[in-house]
């Protein structure tokens, strides 16, 4: 089973991720089930002490992703950016001022998000599964990075062809002021977090997020070991992990969106057919009306001619006239009721 493990902060624009597809906050589309059975998963995490928060009666978060991490970065960082803000004003550069919300949603200080998919449409796990996995993981990471990684909202989606969870977090390193503020690259040296080669100088494929990254997959695994899973170590495509979280969102959309096009063909197949097979039935049924109309139509002659019939007999009975006068005329009448049922070629 292979494991997808994608890491991001921002869009090919430059703009931060979304947290509306993460708790479904007015987010819809057509690959997402709307079937209650496929119920997400949801957890709130307090910035502090990196415990979840207690969700509604509903079993959802009290609060949506958006509003609880504008309160977490108030929270975390409200107290440093005021601190910067001055220094700014002081030195004459208000226009470098940013309020809590921009610096969220700066390209370099808002929170980073991070996409594990446990296989996929040809053979994946339970939603159980993933929240142990998950559970497992959460632990192992606040273990071995403290509080410079810190986990702010989690959810795994059931409602997609393949249970994922997405996981956002924030790079909190100390300044030099001693309060926190949000710095990928001094929380990994606070970390004691070497480049993959010390002696080289610091660049795209030699920095220490990269080596972050190899201990972060390692610790992936051996949670999914944990949770009885076995994990190809061998990447599927090279260059597949290090495609950007926005593309890899987009490339998942649109297999699911094909899957589900591919679903309605059938459907409309099936319909059509259901249509011809309808239609058949449908004029059957109006033969058969036809034709129980005509023989209604006879059996009232018959019954008429037979009635006449017995009317005579009596006279017969009573004196009045020959069997022949009577019965001749009257026998005449079935026999052409009877031809005429014949000509039709009516089989019983």
């Amino acid at each position: 089973m292979r494991m997808t493990h994608h890491n991001g902060r921002t869009r090919a624009d430059g703009s931060a991720f979304s947290t509306k597809h993460n708790d479904r906050n007015g987010f819809t589309a057509d690959h997402i089930s709307p079937d209650p059975e496929h119920e997400n998963f949801y957890r709130i995490i307090n910035p502090v002490t990196q415990k979840p928060q207690k969700l509604g009666e509903d079993g959802k978060p009290k609060k949506s992703f958006d509003e609880h991490e504008r309160d977490c970065y108030e929270e975390l960082f409200g107290e440093s950016l005021a601190a910067q803000n001055k220094r700014y004003t002081n030195s004459g550069h208000t226009e470098r001022c940013k309020t809590i919300d921009e610096y969220r949603k700066s390209a370099r200080t808002c929170p980073e998000e991070t996409i594990i998919q446990l296989g996929n449409r040809s053979g994946t796990v339970s939603p159980e599964t993933v929240e142990q996995f998950l559970s497992l993981y959460l632990f192992h990471m606040r273990a071995e990075f403290g509080d410079k990684v810190r986990f702010l909202d989690v959810a795994i989606h059931n409602d997609e062809s393949v249970p994922h969870a997405h996981i956002r977090r924030v790079w909190c390193a100390t300044g030099k002021d001693g309060l926190l503020e949000v710095s990928q690259a001094k929380a990994l040296e606070q970390l004691g977090i070497e480049r993959p080669d010390p002696t080289k100088k610091e660049s795209r494929h030699n920095n220490r997020k990269q080596s972050f990254s190899k201990m972060e997959r390692s610790i992936a695994l051996k949670c999914a070991r944990k949770c009885g899973l076995e994990i190809e170590k061998i990447p599927a495509e090279p260059g597949k992990q290090t495609m950007a979280l926005e593309q890899y969102v987009a490339q998942k959309e649109r297999e699911a969106l094909a899957a589900v096009h591919a679903e309605k063909e059938a459907v409309k197949e099936e319909v059509r057919k259901l249509t011809e097979v309808r239609e058949e039935v449908r004029a059957e049924v109006e033969t058969l009306t036809q034709e129980k109309t005509r023989l209604q139509r006879l059996v009232s002659r018959l019954s008429d001619s037979l009635g006449r019939l017995f009317g005579k007999l009596q006279n017969i009975a009573m004196g009045r006239g020959t069997v022949l006068d009577y019965v001749r005329p009257e026998a005449q009448a079935v026999v052409d009721d009877l031809n005429e049922l014949d000509n039709e070629e009516y089989e019983l």
